[in-house]
Parts: C-alpha cells; sequence; structure tokens
C-alpha cells in the first residue's frame, strides 16, 4: 500500500474527480469521521442529498477508505459502447 498521506491525496482528488469535497475531523479521540457534499455547497452535515455522506474510522486512513468505497457504490456503472 502508498504511503499514506499520498493515499489521502489519491482519496480527496477521486472525490474531486466527481465533483465533492471530502474533508476529514477527529470526532472523538480514536474515531474519525469522513464528510463528503457537493464541491462549493455550504457543509454537507444533514443533508440528505444522495451525494452527501458520512464514513468513521479508528484512524483517518481507515475513514478515508470506507468513504472511496461508498464513492465507488455510487458511480454508475461503466458500459462500453
Amino acid at each position: 500500500m502508498p504511503d499514506q498521506p499520498a493515499r489521502l491525496n489519491e482519496i480527496t482528488a477521486r472525490f474531486r474527480e466527481a465533483g465533492l469535497e471530502l474533508r476529514f475531523y477527529e470526532s472523538m479521540p480514536g474515531a474519525w469521521d469522513a464528510i463528503w457534499h457537493k464541491h462549493h455547497s455550504a457543509h454537507g452535515i444533514g443533508r440528505t442529498d444522495s451525494k452527501t455522506g458520512t464514513t468513521t474510522g479508528a484512524t483517518l486512513i481507515e475513514a478515508a477508505e470506507a468513504a472511496l468505497a461508498r464513492l465507488e457504490q455510487m458511480a454508475p456503472p461503466v458500459t462500453e459502447g
């Protein structure tokens, strides 16, 4: 696995490519939350938009990886032409 800063950059770049902003915060000692929402919107907390969400992990990278998994589930399947 690549080092954690590089992996975090890769994950946040994937969200930017999808038009979303990904933010992290330590919700309590030993637990990190990843929150994403449409880019340039006020915030994602409490919104019901299907492109808004949160994930939690014991580490920052766990929260980021969980967020990426959710992003991949939200993406429409790629079909060949």
